[in-house]
This record gives C-alpha cells, structure tokens and sequence, in this order.
C-alpha cells in the first residue's frame, strides 16, 4: 500500500493577494469551494493510499487541524516544521519517521488536478518502479513550451511506461523550452515516488549534513496526539534547499513516469485562468484574456485584455496577466515597507475561532472576534494597549484580573493595559463580541500568554 505525503510548506507569493504568508494559497478556496489542501487530502482517500502524513509549518498546525476535522477525515502523523527550509529537510522529517519498506508518494499540496483516477493509475505505476529501488518522479506531458516550470529530460527507457532521468533543467526561457518539448521532455510537477530506505540513503550519501541535523530535530521532536513538532535548534542548522537539488540530480537512480492527468501547479494568475478565470461577484464587458477575482465586493470591468484584476478586502491587484517578474519585484517592494497584507487577510483564523478586523487607524482598531463553542483565548495581557470588549451575541465568560463573571448580549468591560484577561464561551452557540483596541502600539505580538490551552 502507498502512503502518501502532503507538503504545505509554501507560501504561494506569486499569488498575492489571495495568498498570504500566514494564509497561503493551499488553504484558500481558488477555484471551487474546497481549498487546494483538502482537495489534495480527499484524492488519496481511496484503497490505493494508507493514512496520509502531511508536513506544514507550526503555525498553520491550528488551520489543518481544522480542515481535518471539518472533513472527517482520519491522517497518520502531522510533522510540524519549526521554520521552512525548503523541500530537501521537510522530505527528509518523512523518510526518517518512516518504516523502511514503506512505498512514499511526496506530493505538494497546492497544485491543481483534473482527473484524479489518471493520476492515482499513474502513482500506483510509480509504485511499482519504486519498489525496484529507484527514486521516481512523476514528468508531466507538456503541451506547450511554458517557462513557468522546470523539464526533466529522459533518458533510456527502464520499463514501459518509465525512463532513466537524463537531466534535471529548472525553468528555461521559452526558446530553450520549445527544444526541450522537442526532445520529449517533460514537466517537474515536484512529486516523488520512493522507498523510504532509499530516501534515507539518499540522503546519507548526498546531503549527509541534511541528514544528521534532521535526524536529530526528529530524535530530539515532540509530539501530542498525532502531531509531531520538530526541534528548532537542530533543524535551523540544516540547509535550506530543494529536494531536486540535494538529492535527485545527484542520484544515479532517479527515473521518470511519464503522466497526463490534467496537472497544474496553480502557482501564477495566468495558469489560475486555464482553470477558472473569473470568480466572485464579477460583471464585465468586452474584457479578452483576463483573471478577475473578487473575494467580497462587485468587481466592474469593462474594455481591457491580458489583465489580472484581484479584489479583496484590504487590497487590489492589477496587473499584466503573464507577468511573473513585474509580481516578483512588486512583492519584494511591498516587503520592504512590512506591509501588513502581505501577512494575513483581515479575517484570521485562530483555534478558538476567528477575528476580523473591522476598521484599522493609528491609535486604536476595531475587531469582531467570534469563539466557537467549548473555546477559549488564552489567558493574557497587552503592555501598549487597553481593550474594550461588547458582546453582541452570546454568552461570554470572562477572567479580569482576580475577577471571573459573565457577560451577556449589549453588556461591556474595559480590560486596562496589564490587565490579566480571558474570554470564554461555554455556550453552545457561537459568541460574538466587538473588540475596541487603544493604544500607541497594536501589533498582534504586543502579548504575554499565561495559560494556552493550545500550547502557544
């Protein structure tokens, strides 16, 4: 049986605004109603797959955690990385928490595929080249010369249906791209078919270093239920590199299936636009070859082409459709004025439930904070900022320095800087309450946690 490996590692900034660092695009909704990460988890749900583990970093633990219970969906492990380093170590986590003989597919999170049985057929016959000791990646038939991915060149064919891997070739400008699909290359879709003994030979030989620090972050892990958390110090020492780079272009033993199951990678507005180019509240008029995408207000477009228009929230997008450099430079500049938005959306999840912020000046902020039934916020307190809190709906019950009491609908505290706090629904119903924050700084890390039943 094969188990597979979701990566969510990324964070998608070719995608912004949709995709934010704290959100990004594998838990976001981009062209139907389920996010890219639980459409990646329901396709192995079949007799084909064991229980899935997923890789993700620590900070998104609290978001999975919350699509796999919304989903019903049962999972082996989740190995929380402590801070991203790339491919090459999160894969390596895997194969050092794996049995030997397990046959692992190590696939990303946030591509996009069409026909699922093509692609589970294609697995299940990597399966088989895998178990003959290669290392195998999944080429994807290319149908036009696209520099956005890498190509993998084959070499002699090892069975039907599976060749020698000849040379890896990150992306190529479109005239080097046009010879490769000559040649019968195929495109880098990043996912891995593999032993796990041979992975962690792999790594012993090519990345020894990769290996040792990584294998100590998992001697050295901690664990709760099913969620594995990687030590910090030992991991921080690895390297931060592709799995490509560390291991597979230097494996003698790498082979490619050829596959065709309608892959994408998602990763730019243009390749989005194959899938579904206009979602939301969209009204347009005379409009060639564009993206347009509104999250929550009537986006109007009338005589323009080749555009990706992207409205959210707290920020709009527009800009050339096949533009990939222009979004590289204009993210970097927005990163260095630490721009919020490219952070998180004004709606963030947390695991108590949720907050959205409502208005957003100097010296004060006004937020709507809804916590689901049975959940609390950790106790706290704020040294730059007093808090006033209304409640709007439901019950709360709340922890005010020495003093606990309840509070019901159209009833108000004020919580004064350094005052130790918390609020509690013990309802049943969701609890809503109007957030007001004063204060000369109102950053979410202006918090000293007391007691976190969510062990942040």
């Amino acid at each position: 049986m094969i188990k597979p490996v979701i990566l969510s590692g990324g964070t998608g900034s070719r995608l912004w605004p949709l995709s934010r660092t704290d959100s990004p695009k594998q838990f976001m909704p981009l062209h139907n109603k389920k996010s890219l990460f639980l459409q990646s988890l329901e396709r192995v749900q079949s007799r084909n797959f064991s229980k899935a583990s997923i890789i993700a970093n620590y900070k998104h633990k609290f978001t999975i955690k919350q699509i796999i219970s919304d989903a019903k969906i049962s999972v082996d492990k989740v190995i929380l990385e402590p801070i991203a380093k790339n491919t090459a170590p999160a894969i390596c986590s895997v194969a050092c928490l794996s049995d030997d003989n397990e046959i692992l597919c190590i696939m990303p999170s946030d591509h996009y595929i069409k026909n699922n049985s093509e692609f589970i057929k294609c697995i299940k016959n990597s399966s088989a080249i895998a178990e003959k000791g290669y290392l195998v990646t999944l080429g994807i038939e290319a149908n036009n010369p696209s520099s956005e991915y890498g190509y993998i060149s084959p070499g002699k064919r090892i069975s039907k249906g599976s060749f020698l891997v000849n040379k890896f070739i990150e992306k190529p400008d479109e005239n080097f791209a046009k010879i490769l699909l000559a040649e019968g290359s195929f495109w880098n879709a990043g996912i891995f078919i593999a032993r796990a003994k041979e992975l962690t030979n792999a790594f012993k030989k090519y990345a020894p270093s990769i290996y040792k620090h990584v294998s100590n972050s998992v001697k050295k892990s901690t664990s709760e239920e099913n969620y594995i958390k990687l030590d910090y110090l030992t991991f921080n020492k690895s390297v931060s590199i592709s799995f490509d780079v560390a291991i597979l272009e230097k494996s003698k033993n790498v082979a490619v299936c050829p596959a065709d199951p309608g892959w994408s990678d998602l990763g730019t507005f243009y390749s989005l636009s194959k899938v579904k180019n206009r979602i939301g509240d969209v009204v347009s008029v005379n409009t060639k070859n564009c993206y347009l995408h509104s999250t929550d207000k009537l986006l109007a477009v009338s005589d323009v082409k080749d555009l990706s228009i992207v409205s959210t929230k707290d920020a709009i997008l527009v800009t050339k459709l096949n533009n990939n450099t222009g979004l590289k430079s204009l993210y970097s500049k927005l990163q260095s004025k630490d721009r919020a938005e490219l952070i998180d959306h004004l709606h963030v999840n947390r695991p108590w439930g949720k907050y959205e912020n409502l208005l957003i000046t100097k010296g004060y902020q006004v937020k709507r904070l809804t916590i689901n039934p049975g959940s609390k916020i950790s106790l706290q307190k704020h040294f730059r900022r007093s808090e006033h809190w209304v409640v709007v709906q439901g019950t709360a019950t709340i922890t005010k320095g020495k003093d606990v009491f309840k509070l019901y609908k159209n009833q108000s505290t004020y919580i004064p800087k350094e005052e130790v706090h918390r609020i509690e629904n013990k309802g049943k119903s969701l609890l809503i309450i109007i957030e007001v924050q004063n204060g000369t700084y109102l950053g979410e890390d202006d918090i000293e946690r007391i007691d976190d039943i969510y062990g942040r």
